[in-house]
């Protein structure tokens, strides 16, 4: 009796593991995961032409901001998605990229200021396609496979950057870290409240050295990201520094880096609790959405 027991426990348990190969067999890789193809805007009558080398029209991305981010990084998303400049643009960003058109982007800066700036854009675009949203994690891909809970936002969701399919997550921790500068966890935003502030300007060549110590100054600066508790002994630092930690510690840990960008009194600060030995601690992430309304 024991025995036939066991047997039935068993064939019990291989019920689930065989109804999912059955399952992954049946669907694709990306009915599996909930892949929802983004498409850019409607350009309507207008012709999206090449750009000249070293010409990408970041400009209209740099108008857009300048008028629909506010100072503190709250974004009017349905004046961002309406926009004429900002849908000529994510156009322009799915007919041409670095990897598509590498003749282009004649330096490395023009790269990265290509992808952060598409990584901003189309962060814009994925949220106003499905405003009203509280938080980018309301996002529910619909797949039979969840990568990571309240993910589907960065996994599931496909952007088209020159003629290819790519989702946030992979630009980020394939295309854009792979460039090995830790500043561009200031520059891009992934529309949440616990992001650094969002610049309401767009990187551009020639510009983007200076602008990216600017972004990351103001992260440093913020109490939200960086706070240091003397009666505590502790630093209270943003969950960024803890998830991409090693992109920071190339000289000398945390708070040598964030002694370089903080401000003389900050710098002090920081050294006085390295020298005594502070702890760190990293605050709870905020995924509220940086929307200047939800009308």
């Amino acid at each position: 009796m024991t025995r036939n027991f066991n047997l039935l426990h068993v064939g019990i348990a291989i019920v689930p593991i065989a109804l999912a190969a059955l399952l992954m067999a049946w669907l694709t890789q990306d009915q599996l995961l909930g892949v929802k193809k983004l498409n850019p805007p409607d350009k309507g009558s207008r012709t999206i032409e090449l750009p000249r080398p070293g010409d990408f029209p970041h400009g209209l991305l740099d108008e857009v901001q300048r008028k629909f981010v506010r100072p503190d990084g709250l974004v009017d998303f349905r004046g961002v998605g309406f926009d004429d400049r900002f849908r000529e643009y994510v156009a322009t960003l799915a007919l041409v990229s670095p990897s598509s058109h590498p003749e282009l982007f004649p330096s490395p800066e023009h790269g990265l200021v290509y992808w952060c700036n598409a990584y901003n854009a189309l962060v814009f675009w994925g949220v106003f396609m499905h405003l009203p949203m509280s938080s980018v994690q309301d996002f529910e891909a619909g797949g039979a496979i969840e990568v990571r809970s309240g993910q589907g936002f960065f996994y599931a969701l496909r952007f088209e950057l020159g003629g290819e399919w790519i989702n946030l997550y992979d630009l980020e921790n394939t295309i854009i870290r792979g460039y090995g500068d830790a500043r561009i966890h200031a520059a891009i935003n992934c529309a949440s409240k616990g992001c650094p502030t969002l610049a309401n300007f767009a990187f551009l060549p020639g510009k983007m050295d200076a602008q990216f110590d600017a972004v990351m100054e103001t992260m440093v600066a913020e109490k939200r990201n960086l706070e240091i508790d003397h009666e505590g002994k502790v630093v209270r630092a943003s969950s960024i520094f803890d998830w991409f930690r090693s992109d920071f510690e190339g000289e000398g840990g945390l708070m040598a880096y964030w002694s370089r960008f903080a401000s003389e009194e900050k710098a002090a600060e920081l050294a006085r609790a390295r020298d005594e030995d502070y702890q760190i601690e990293f605050v709870p992430y905020d995924w509220g959405i940086i929307a200047v309304s939800m009308n």
